[in-house]
């Protein structure tokens, strides 16, 4: 009997086909009711790598761009996120977990302190890179109270429980040696009655403790009688170590330490009067201040004269211009040296005494530049400048042709040791030169006496508002 091979591939043929058209029948109704296929229902991914939505579809039963995401996911921070894919009435729900699975990078430094440190995992670490914040723990619970060199086991461990083990050197010591203390050569020099800042230049460094103590020691000067003295700086470390260094300082005698005093100033100038104003200081006797700027150069020979009668010839800014001195320190600095190299031209010396446009307390400045001002008050200072505020306001400044009574009520209404009064030296203050004679009137029979400034003079410093 012949065998009928055709008869078996034609019903292999028809299963096969039958199995396909099936498969594929299955296929549509799952897509039909599934017509969104995404990768998976929950997707892994890194923290601060890239993600997007959109990279999760693999097919869609139409128009891919009718499908709609719901939700956000954040790849800077760890945790389980949700998003829902939509196309038309079909939904479908994914979860988004941001894990860090990659353990921290430690680059660990060897430490050697005194007995006094604590031992912190984390004073050894000199460099660590991770995605997410890091903690550090030793390996083992070590004794270090002893002196002695050791060798510690250190983890860190991110906030994805990856964990990188490390070791270090560690060397106790018995800290024997005080700190070093250093200051300029400059000598000390003040006045009968004006305390300095002893430390302004004065540095203490040790070996071990990052904020030993400086103190100083002025049992051995006489405040109140000037003369020659010396100074001692004490500086102690945490171990107990205290080192003492001397530093020679020099009273000088203040002929105001008794005496009221009236700093008269008048900014804005030169100007037509200028001459006037001179005019009545001679008149009384009496000594002034002028801030200057460098808007009327016609006037300025009444600078020389001011400065040949003995008043003080100050610096007000160049220009006077707000957007422009303040729109940075280095446009103030560039106006503060034209006014400077000005006035040095006309009366050959260089003039430290300023006056801030707006006083320091303004907050115009604020519009230009924020905090100008809380770096220019140091600054100023350091470069050995000094500002000079007011503490007593005649009110000029508040409009032109102010009456000069109001001016009179307001420059005579204060009351101290040492008065300084704002005014202005401009053509539109007519009234203020009106008011000037009796307000030196009004102090002298209080028992004022007025006094030009000086560098080392009382100096009104407002609060900083910028």
């Amino acid at each position: 009997m012949k065998k009928q091979p055709r008869t078996y591939k034609i019903r292999y043929k028809r299963v096969f086909f039958a199995a396909a058209i099936l498969f594929t029948g299955i296929s549509f109704l799952y897509l039909l009711f599934h017509p969104v296929l995404l990768k998976a229902s929950t997707i892994e991914v890194e923290i601060n790598s890239e993600f997007k939505p959109e990279d999760q579809i693999l097919f869609v039963l139409g128009d891919d761009k009718e499908v709609k995401i719901d939700g956000e996911v954040d790849t800077s921070k760890l945790g389980e996120y949700t998003l829902n894919y939509k196309f038309h009435q079909y939904q479908k729900e994914v979860k988004i977990k941001v894990q860090d699975t990659k353990a921290p990078s430690i680059t660990t430094k060897n430490l050697k302190t005194d007995m006094i440190q604590d031992i912190e995992p984390a004073s050894f670490i000199e460099k660590c890179e991770d995605a997410t914040e890091v903690t550090y723990h030793f390996a083992n619970q070590e004794d270090f109270s002893k002196p002695g060199r050791y060798e510690v086991q250190i983890i860190a461990t991110d906030q994805g429980k990856n964990e990188t083990k490390t070791s270090a050197i560690l060397e106790r010591c018995e800290d024997k040696q005080g700190p070093t203390i250093e200051h300029s050569d400059k000598r000390i020099e003040f006045k009968q009655g004006l305390l300095p800042d002893f430390l302004e230049d004065v540095s203490i460094k040790d070996d071990f403790d990052e904020n030993p103590s400086l103190d100083t020691d002025t049992s051995q000067v006489n405040f109140d009688q000037p003369g020659d003295y010396t100074l001692i700086y004490i500086g102690r470390d945490r171990s107990g170590n205290e080192t003492q260094k001397t530093r020679s300082l020099t009273i000088l005698k203040n002929e105001e330490l008794n005496q009221k005093i009236v700093y008269l100033t008048f900014d804005d100038g030169p100007s037509k009067n200028t001459e006037r104003i001179l005019k009545i200081l001679d008149q009384y006797d009496v000594k002034a201040t002028f801030f200057v700027t460098g808007n009327q150069p016609s006037y300025n020979d009444w600078l020389k004269v001011a400065h040949e009668k003995g008043h003080t010839i100050g610096l007000h800014t160049f220009t006077h211009d707000f957007a422009s001195v303040y729109s940075s320190t280095d446009a103030y600095y560039d106006d503060l040296r034209k006014i400077q190299d000005m006035v040095k031209d006309i009366i050959s010396e260089e003039v430290k005494l300023v006056r801030f446009p707006g006083g320091s307390s303004n907050t115009i400045s604020k519009q230009y530049s924020p905090k100008i001002m809380t770096i220019l008050t140091k600054s100023l200072q350091d470069k050995g400048y000094q500002y000079f505020d007011w503490n007593c306001d005649s009110g000029d400044a508040s409009g032109n042709n102010i009456p000069a009574d109001t001016l009179i009520q307001n420059a005579t209404a204060c009351q101290s040791q040492y008065i300084n009064i704002l005014m202005h030296d401009t053509a539109a203050k007519d009234t203020t030169v009106e008011a000037l004679p009796k307000i030196i009137e009004h102090y002298k029979s209080e028992g004022y006496v007025f006094k030009a400034i000086e560098i080392d003079s009382f100096a009104p410093h407002h609060g900083v508002n910028n």
